[in-house]
């Protein structure tokens, strides 16, 4: 049987894979519309939102602080639970490495709060407040995402993942997101 905390850090790379891979899609087809302006349609444009909305889903899923679910905070909570099971790192290093990831997420929570008013007001469901207080929707729930962030929360949640793997197995079974290394990989996304 597989190591509890192994599958918890594979799971939550899966889901930082699938974000940045169509965060890199998204990049990618974002960039070529903007370059090409008249052969932007229908198709594209929605094929955007369907890329960053599924993004957003998974960073969201990611982040959140749900007890109950398979994400970062729960990877951190195994980690340090089972601080002696990593076989190639002293527990205190796994104790030091997990404090540090705890400081770094609450500095990211304003990135964190953005993806999730995103998921809450605009993907997961559509509210009122969109018709009868958009000013107010604005105000309390910003939800601007700008791309350099995310490509750097992408980065930061990456090397997170890759460190307690590293610890865990000596190596890492870590896959780059589509077209992270290079953006060609993504395909000709235009057709």
């Amino acid at each position: 049987m597989e190591d509890k905390t192994l599958c918890i850090i594979r799971h939550v790379h899966e889901d930082v894979f699938v974000a940045a891979s169509y965060f890199n899609m998204y990049r990618q087809l974002h960039d070529y519309f903007a370059e090409h302006a008249a052969q932007a349609n229908a198709v594209g444009s929605f094929t955007l939102q369907a890329y960053l909305d599924s993004m957003i889903m998974r960073l969201a899923r990611v982040l959140e602080r749900d007890k109950d679910a398979v994400n970062l905070e729960c990877l951190l909570n195994a980690a340090q639970r089972g601080h002696q099971s990593f076989a190639y790192a002293e527990s205190c290093q796994v104790l030091n490495m997990v404090s540090n990831h705890r400081d770094r997420l609450a500095q990211l929570r304003e990135q964190y709060v953005a993806i999730r008013n995103a998921r809450d007001k605009d993907i997961a469901h559509f509210d009122r407040i969109h018709f009868n207080d958009p000013d107010r929707l604005k105000a309390e729930f910003p939800f601007t995402i700008e791309v350099r962030e995310v490509e750097q929360l992408i980065r930061e949640l990456w090397c997170i993942i890759d460190a307690y793997e590293r610890f865990h197995t000596n190596g890492t079974h870590l896959f780059d997101p589509i077209g992270w290394r290079d953006p060609a990989l993504v395909g000709d996304v235009r057709h």
